[in-house]
């Protein structure tokens, strides 16, 4: 009883402005991950939506869903003839200015590399200003009474996040190091928090600091990164890590933009609307699970979709998109004459954190059709990655 009790007390000393810090920390990383899931399954790269579906969907979806219905065991999609589809893979291009990050993002990087290493700066004639990340510590009286305070080190937060109120952060703007102010906040009528909504605090606030980030030098880079010597060289690495990154996306639309499709193999696509479903369905269930709440209610919001009519013209979409570059990438496969081995399939789930028997339990109930299509298309695509032309 006597550690429920110290439980229970702990949770009362954190502070309120804490409490929305968490708060609105677990809102930033619920909307980052729709927001993110929403673009990852729009853009669909087939190969990460392949991954997806193969460790996320679950067992009664696929005793509904024949995944393999319409593949032979070596991936290919059956009906398909060589008349069909036509890619002039040998004479993509991609232009090096459409891989480059632009500057905000290579010093975004820079920037979160260097918080790693932030610390209060002991400068006094420092002065905060609006986005500083600094170290507060405050009490206040609401009603006579005391109603809220920072922890015993202070607290940290950044001014513009609004983590008390706006009002607060204005008062914050312009201060020194050890340099201590009142301010009176009068919070909404509408608040959410009942007990306080429409009163006014009375806040006693020190500024114990504001944090500065240390200066980007060659001996820094030395010192804290892995393998780097100098300033151009990390920043480098960064601008070279995007235009891998950004090689595959631009490939991937390239490939479409390219395909001459004769005839669509309407069957497959159909199917692929089904598995593209249950894909989704079961990215819904976990994405809820993970967050302990129903962020979405129904499949089609993980794409924005306003209604299930509009939801199935997406999946319409989507499966036409994907059934070209899988109709591309078949083409490649065979022109270049690639085989798909026992063991290239094995190295494939392997990489992905697979053993033998679980990859043997998802030959059952997906087919080896299906995973097979996802090593012979990953194959294909690295082909075309490694003879691209890049045009300066």
């Amino acid at each position: 009883m006597a550690d429920k009790n110290d439980e229970i007390k702990n949770e009362q000393n954190i502070s309120r402005s804490k409490q929305k810090r968490m708060e609105q920390e677990s809102a930033r990383r619920a909307g980052r991950a729709k927001k993110a899931m929403a673009r990852v399954w729009s853009v669909l790269i087939p190969l990460a939506i392949i991954a997806a579906i193969v460790v996320y969907v679950i067992m009664k979806q696929a005793a509904v869903v024949d995944y393999s219905r319409y593949l032979t065991d070596a991936g290919m999609i059956k009906g398909v003839g060589d008349s069909d589809v036509s890619f002039d893979y040998k004479a993509l291009t991609l232009n090096k200015s459409d891989l480059l990050p632009d500057d905000e993002t290579v010093q975004a990087d820079i920037n979160e590399f260097l918080s790693e290493y932030e610390a209060l700066s002991e400068d006094v004639s420092k002065v905060s200003v609006s986005g500083d990340k600094v170290n507060v510590s405050y009490t206040s009286v609401m009603d006579g009474e005391e109603y809220d305070a920072s922890e015993d080190t202070g607290e940290d937060m950044t001014i513009g996040d609004a983590v008390i109120s706006e009002t607060f952060d204005a008062a914050l703007t312009g201060r020194s190091k050890g340099e201590t102010f009142n301010v009176d906040v009068t919070f909404p009528e509408d608040d959410e928090d009942e007990e306080r909504a429409g009163k006014t605090a009375s806040y006693t606030v020190t500024l114990n600091g504001i944090y500065e980030l240390p200066e980007l030098t060659d001996e820094f880079v030395s010192a804290n990164s892995s393998g780097y010597a100098t300033v151009d060289e990390y920043r480098q690495s960064i601008i070279d890590g995007y235009v891998e990154e950004n090689k595959e996306s631009v490939l991937n639309d390239t490939i479409s933009e390219n395909t001459l499709i004769n005839k669509y193999p309407s069957a497959y696509m159909k199917n692929l609307e089904k598995v593209l479903n249950a894909g989704y369905e079961s990215q819904m269930n976990q994405y809820n699970s993970y967050f302990g709440q129903e962020m979405y209610s129904e499949a089609y919001e993980l794409l924005d979709c306003n209604s299930p009519a509009e939801y199935k013209e997406e999946l319409s979409s989507q499966a036409k998109q994907q059934t070209e570059r899988s109709m591309a990438l078949e083409y490649v496969f065979k022109a270049e004459g690639m085989t798909c081995t026992e063991e290239d399939i094995d190295a494939f789930y392997t990489e992905q954190g697979y053993g033998a028997a679980e990859l043997e339990a998802f030959a059952d109930e997906y087919g080896r059709g299906y995973l097979v299509q996802a090593v012979v298309e990953k194959m294909a695509f690295d082909y075309l990655l490694e003879n691209v032309t890049i045009n300066e």
